[in-house]
């Protein structure tokens, strides 16, 4: 059976990606089957990203006035790390992009009746080999010359 793949913009809550917020409509007793790639702060990011660069800036400067101390911070003026902050370039803070294998109809782990009376019937196979294909995307394959995201 052919799959779809989904891709959207979210609207990017870094409290929900990294778990530390459960919305209401989660299952609770499913939490064991969420598979986390990478869980860290803005300002981890942040620093991973351009902390090196920012070290050689730093290292440049004759006067203290000079050295930017946090590198988010001097970007949008905050230190709001949870929600998408914009600044005066229109720079966004963060992108959060959701892409998705199958859908319900095809690609549930579980089966179930959603609310309108429609039932789901699970298919964990193809739900296994969504979650291969997403975790490949994600981090790579080298064999066969898909880059990492991480």
């Amino acid at each position: 059976m052919r799959r779809t793949i989904s891709y959207s913009r979210g609207k990017g809550k870094l409290r929900h990606t990294n778990r530390k917020f459960l919305p209401s409509n989660v299952d609770r007793n499913r939490i064991a089957d969420n598979i986390i790639i990478t869980q860290e702060s803005l300002k981890e990011a942040y620093d991973k990203l351009f902390g090196r660069q920012l070290k050689v800036y730093n290292e440049k400067q004759k006067r203290d006035d000079r050295k930017i101390k946090d590198y988010f911070e001097k970007l949008f003026g905050t230190d709001n790390e949870d929600t998408i902050v914009k600044n005066s370039n229109k720079q966004q803070s963060y992108y959060e992009y959701v892409v998705g294998i199958g859908g319900k109809e095809n690609t549930a782990l579980v089966s179930k009746t959603l609310s309108d009376g429609t039932e789901v019937k699970a298919n964990p196979e193809a739900a296994r080999i969504a979650a291969i294909c997403l975790k490949e995307y994600i981090l790579g394959n080298v064999k066969i010359g898909v880059k990492s995201f991480t």
